[in-house]
């Protein structure tokens, strides 16, 4: 596998994973076009470690937050809650049902061709689409129920098909359940780090499963130069999906999603 086609892999990985856009869809066309291996696990550990590692430094001070409503609802005599103490028992409660359906990339279910990439990418620029023409509102976790965290962990779940965005899911659902956008970026974002954890598993699994590929030292540092930029352009994109935030709707993104079913039924049409 060439350095080239290593480093941009990486590259489109990490800057679409926490995009509203199926970073697993990139990556399937990037290696259908380029004539990558579909099997790539060593290669997919490097770089949802370095996503991991990308979401948790842009979450530090919200990861903080959180640990701190912990410590002090341990604390004798402490018993008002604060939005913090609402945002931990959200994302608890999404957890569960997204990891259960995460659970099926383990499986043959989430491997499909063009044609069902294609498919399931109107679906995902359906989300989007269906919430950006909602009436909006500026709710936070305060004001969403036990079974809001249950749908917000289905809808980012659903990410185990390619096509489905599980940022892109997630904040279409908290939007049009009239939370303000801003804190549905933040449940998406922590979500994320589990979903991350389980991706992880999959790709130690397959290793084992599969047989690894035959490592040098060369590989290594390839894979960890790719590494290295699935880091930066998570993080980018983390930061890009917040900036966008405050000044555009996420219909773009829709719209993008459905120019990727497109180029999915193309490409297939010509292959």
């Amino acid at each position: 596998m060439s350095w080239l086609r290593t480093i941009f892999y990486a590259l489109l990985s990490g800057f679409t994973e926490f995009l509203p856009v199926s970073s697993r869809a990139h990556q399937l066309l990037f290696a259908k076009i380029s004539g990558m291996d579909g099997s790539m696990p060593i290669l997919n550990l490097f770089v949802h470690l370095s996503e991991l590692i990308a979401v948790i430094v842009c979450s530090g001070p919200l990861l903080n937050r959180l640990r701190r409503g912990q410590d002090n609802r341990r604390r004798p005599g402490i018993r008002r809650l604060h939005m913090i103490d609402y945002d931990s028992k959200l994302i608890k409660t999404a957890i569960l049902p997204m990891i259960i359906l995460l659970a099926l990339s383990f499986t043959s279910v989430s491997k499909g061709g063009l044609v069902s990439l294609s498919i399931t990418s109107v679906i995902g620029g359906g989300f989007i689409l269906i919430a950006e023409h909602m009436r909006h509102a500026n709710k936070d976790s305060r004001y969403m129920s036990g079974l809001d965290g249950i749908a917000l962990g289905i809808f980012s779940g659903l990410s185990f098909l390619p096509g489905i965005s599980r940022n892109g899911a997630a904040i279409s659902y908290a939007v049009a359940r009239g939370a303000d956008r801003k804190h549905a970026i933040n449940w998406a974002i922590l979500l994320s780090i589990p979903a991350l954890i389980i991706l992880i598993i999959s790709d130690f699994i397959m290793i084992f499963a599969g047989g690894a590929e035959s490592i040098t030292f060369v590989v290594i540092i390839q894979y960890l130069l790719a590494g290295g930029c699935a880091f930066m352009a998570g993080y980018g994109g983390i930061q890009m999906l917040r900036f966008l935030t405050k000044r555009v709707d996420f219909s773009g993104f829709a719209y993008y999603t459905l120019g990727i079913a497109l180029l999915s039924l193309f490409v297939y049409l010509i292959a």
